[in-house]
């Protein structure tokens, strides 16, 4: 994020920048040592869902940080955003 701030702030205008993140992925790996409580890792029948919520998770919260710094910066101001999943 903070790098596509500075190398974008005032650069010329207009810009494209594309992003993917991989984090919510198998095998799931973030930075958080905990999963999220998930029904159906509390039963022992799916391990990994908690897993899966806690990438989904960090991804979002990520996301939500870049788009304040953007907003912040006036770069996001007259800027479409395409966010999507796969």
């Amino acid at each position: 994020g903070n790098i596509v701030l500075d190398q974008h702030r005032n650069g010329p205008k207009p810009f494209f920048i594309d992003f993917y993140s991989i984090s919510s992925h198998h095998p799931f790996r973030s930075p958080a040592d905990e999963a999220i409580p998930s029904p159906l890792t509390q039963q022992g029948r799916n391990p990994l869902h908690g897993k899966y919520l806690n990438t989904v998770h960090y991804v979002d919260h990520h996301l939500g940080l870049f788009m304040q710094r953007m907003k912040r910066a006036k770069i996001g101001e007259d800027t479409l955003f395409f966010i999507m999943g796969d």
